[in-house]
């Protein structure tokens, strides 16, 4: 007959006595989460050892152990979605002829591209079963789902615990480099960008619904533009869109017949408009510059002409908006009334008096004669 209290496995006394976290602790646990995550994320691109440190981070919050990952548990508690538009592009098949003798194929969740749609299509996804469920590597005749290559990483070389040896499958992932980085990296850069996505959406509903008040405020961020004159337009014309995937805002600025409109988005949903006017003597063929701040922690947007302060809109909450998180895509369509020879991300506010001075940034390039 078995004894079935070695079967028991005991709960050590320290856990038993732990105190339950109030909602509004384990806001702020996230927040200090996510803000360690984009400062090593940041800092990666310095030195891959950061990439220990981001193991330990997606470990916390998004893999099982003992209790859910951080991230799950609050987006169960607030009920904010957790799909995300991604290409997925499956499992790499063992029986297929061609995967005899494959080594390592390292499979990551993508961004929409608009060149992939085509022939891998985009979709709406739960982040939490692309975790649990998707493989993101198939090395050694095995696959591998991105919460088990996190959890490998992280417990056996990275901050959670320095093993004095690692698997096979993480030994051929760090023998196989990408650049000067171990094959994995790319994984966990997407999920660390996925990953304060989704944490920003729960701290978005966080402060409107539960008095949560964020501590870690994002930077002030500028976006500019710097262009010359060809043709005042009659209506209104797009001219470049800036985005964060991150922070799901996006900023759409228009040419219009007697000023720059710069339209705000938020999580899908227009949110702001603010424009602001061209100046005065602003003639055809002359450069002038034009700008949109946004302060987190007053939540204020303000756009700039040369000189000239625009449109002010206070209470605007864009969550933690970082500068590195922006890209932008110019318009075609604007060539004919604008030349468009720059674009900037700022980390810092402007005034109207800098806004004057931003064409000085571009240096012109020298003429060169022909040989």
């Amino acid at each position: 007959m078995v004894n079935s209290r070695k079967r028991r496995r005991k709960t050590p006394a320290s856990r038993s006595i732990r105190i339950p976290k109030p909602p509004l602790r384990m806001f702020a646990e996230l927040e200090n989460h996510l803000y360690l995550l984009r400062k090593q994320l940041s800092d990666l691109n310095e030195d891959p050892a950061f990439l220990k440190v981001i193991s330990g981070e997606l470990r916390a919050l998004l893999c099982f152990s003992m209790t859910e990952g951080l991230l799950w548990r609050l987006v169960d508690s607030t009920g904010v979605s957790d799909k995300v538009r991604l290409h997925l592009a499956g499992r790499v098949n063992p029986d297929h002829p061609l995967a005899k003798g494959l080594r390592l194929a390292v499979v990551p969740v993508g961004r929409p591209r608009a060149y992939l749609e085509k022939d891998l299509p985009s979709a709406l996804y739960s982040f939490k079963d692309v975790i649990k469920s998707a493989a993101a590597v198939y090395t050694l005749g095995k696959s591998y789902t991105h919460e088990q290559v996190i959890k490998m990483v992280a417990e056996q070389s990275g901050v959670c615990h320095e093993d004095d040896g690692v698997c096979p499958a993480l030994a051929c992932m760090e023998e196989i480099l990408l650049g000067e980085e171990p094959s994995y990296s790319l994984v966990l850069r997407t999920l660390a960008e996925i990953t304060l996505q989704i944490g920003e959406r729960v701290l978005a509903q966080a402060e409107e619904h539960a008095a949560f008040c964020r501590r870690k405020l994002s930077p002030p961020v500028s976006l500019s533009i710097h262009c010359a004159l060809r043709r005042v337009p009659l209506g209104r014309v797009p001219v470049i869109k800036f985005r964060s995937s991150i922070a799901e805002v996006s900023v759409e600025v228009f040419m219009m017949p007697e000023s720059f409109l710069f339209s705000i988005v938020k999580s899908h949903v227009s949110t702001f408009e603010v424009a602001t006017p061209f100046p005065a003597d602003w003639k055809e063929g002359e450069d002038a510059a034009f700008c949109l701040t946004y302060v987190h922690e007053s939540q204020c947007l303000q756009a700039f002409s040369p000189g000239i302060r625009g449109d002010k809109v206070d209470g605007c909450n864009l969550g933690y908006v970082d500068a590195t998180d922006i890209v932008f895509a110019p318009d075609p369509a604007c060539s004919k009334n604008l030349l468009l020879k720059a674009a900037y991300t700022h980390k810092r506010a402007f005034t109207e008096e800098e806004v004057a001075q931003l064409p000085e940034l571009l240096i012109e390039p020298p003429v060169i004669s022909p040989e």
